[in-house]
């Protein structure tokens, strides 16, 4: 006796364990090589992105110095990541969009499009006021504390940056907590 095969319409929307593994590294693959190119693409920039860092910084009163010889250099590395993965989040966030998409419903697939999307624009405006408004603001507190000016105000490279990026990343994160409300 044969057996029939029901064919059912939504069973080969159905993927397995395998089929899901390969789907997230052929998207983890993508998201690698993407951030790559960018990050080569801005380590190029990175000198003239560190240069305005520090003109800012100068513009406010600050020198910079860097203590240990690699100091500078792993800064610019840092800068470059940092770029990489703002300008790859648009496909990072399109390829997480793309990975969790079949598997919800019409209605999910609004909210969850729309959540990530304004999450990204929330953060790109949490960074921007960070940058342009808080950051300056909480430089030129730090530059007041000392009412003697008796202490230099000469700080490294590497902690200037890392306030710089810390603040941005709090700012963008902090922006988002609305999407993360209403979410």
């Amino acid at each position: 006796m044969k057996r029939k095969k029901i064919k059912n319409s939504s069973s080969k929307d159905i993927m397995g364990i395998v089929d899901h593994l390969g789907e997230i590294r052929k998207r983890l693959f993508t998201i690698i090589i993407v951030f790559f190119i960018f990050t080569l693409i801005s380590f190029n920039y990175a000198d003239d992105l560190v240069n305005m860092l520090i003109e800012n910084s100068q513009n406010l009163g600050y020198s910079l110095v860097y203590l240990a010889p690699g100091e500078l250099f792993s800064q610019y590395i840092k800068v470059s990541l940092v770029i990489g993965i703002a300008f790859s989040s648009p496909i990072i966030l399109f390829q997480v969009w793309a990975f969790i998409r079949p598997g919800l419903k019409k209605g999910e697939k609004v909210v969850v499009f729309l959540s990530l999307f304004s999450g990204l624009i929330c953060f790109l405006i949490g960074a921007a006021f960070a940058y342009m408004i808080a950051v300056p603001l909480m430089l030129n507190f730090f530059m007041t504390v000392d009412q003697n000016q008796i202490v230099l105000p000469t700080i490294s490279i590497q902690n200037y940056i890392n306030f710089i990026m810390s603040t941005l990343i709090t700012f963008g994160l902090v922006f988002e907590m609305p999407v993360i409300t209403v979410f």
